[in-house]
């Protein structure tokens, strides 16, 4: 991908701009990261509602060109992509399910994240978690998570991985079928 070169760290964000995913916090806390860290952020995510937000975070952000704004990619592309990512930022306000932060934990990248709604039910204790909104919250966690050494840093990606193989559809399938057959035997 031309506008990621091999090697380059980035944190990622995998997010339309609705309001709601809080985009504009994850931009805030790189703003203040930033000048400390060799990263680049990843903005993945069609712009929405919430683009005025993000636009307006943007222009804190102190060496914008380490900005990399991408509305779409292939599955392939996008696998590849949350493989390459130092660590995956989630701040949403509101999920249904939360599926970007199970596939950030599929592929084996530390996750940060909000707790709420459906959020912790995803990623339990094997994902990090600030303060919805709160860049400063957001800022703190990325420098503990990516100052993580490598022993570390794969202890959470292994942990990770083992909540998000719970789950599979073969896994939702069984459920399901386990609750239809005691919900036959009342």
């Amino acid at each position: 991908m031309a506008l990621l070169r091999a090697g380059d760290p980035y944190l990622l964000v995998v997010a339309n701009t609705y309001p709601h995913k809080r985009v504009e916090t994850a931009v805030r806390a790189f703003a203040q990261v930033c000048k400390e860290i060799p990263h680049r952020l990843v903005l993945l995510g069609k712009p929405r509602r919430g683009e005025p937000a993000v636009a307006a975070a943007l222009a804190e952000v102190p060496e914008p060109d380490r900005v990399v704004r991408l509305n779409y990619l292939s599955t392939t592309d996008l696998v590849a992509v949350y493989q390459g990512a130092d660590l995956f930022v989630f701040p949403s306000a509101y999920e249904g399910f939360g599926l970007p932060v199970l596939e950030a934990m599929s592929a084996g990248v530390p996750v940060l994240t909000t707790r709420e709604a459906s959020i912790p039910e995803v990623g339990g204790d094997a994902v990090a978690y600030a303060e919805t909104g709160n860049p400063e919250a957001f800022a703190a966690e990325i420098r503990r998570l990516l100052a993580l050494g490598a022993d570390a840093r794969a202890a959470v990606v292994a942990k990770a991985r083992t909540r998000a193989a719970a789950f599979s559809w073969e896994a939702t399938a069984r459920a399901t079928v386990a609750a239809l057959e005691a919900a036959l035997a009342r």
